[in-house]
């Protein structure tokens, strides 16, 4: 049984649905690495030219900073993509114990 008492229903992996999941994860990890990118561009930059410091150590802190930052965060958008309903599917999770075998009762398939 799924979440909320709902059965569970096994769709079969399409082209289609992994677009879709691919689309999801993409634009969402786009605009967060843009935004990142964009905000601590411009801090570094700021701070690199108050402190004088030269147009390319300033670049070299703000790429190790984008690069470190983005690192810690990266997994948000598979965060937001698994909170989401996508189209007539979402992703869920579903534990299956380590002691069962790889063909173990699989819940209602779709057709």
């Amino acid at each position: 049984m799924g979440e909320n008492n709902i059965p569970a229903v096994v769709l079969p992996v399409t082209w289609q649905r992994a677009l879709r999941i691919w689309w999801a994860l993409w634009w969402r990890g786009m605009l967060l690495s843009l935004g990142i990118g964009g905000l601590l561009a411009l801090v570094v930059g700021i701070i690199g030219g108050l402190l004088s410091i030269g147009e390319g150590p300033t670049i070299v802190v703000a790429v190790i900073a984008y690069f470190g930052v983005l690192a810690a965060i990266a997994v948000l958008p598979v965060q937001w993509v698994f909170k989401k309903q996508l189209k007539n599917f979402r992703i869920v999770l579903i534990e299956c114990p380590e002691q069962q075998p790889n063909n173990i009762e699989r819940p209602i398939v779709s057709k």
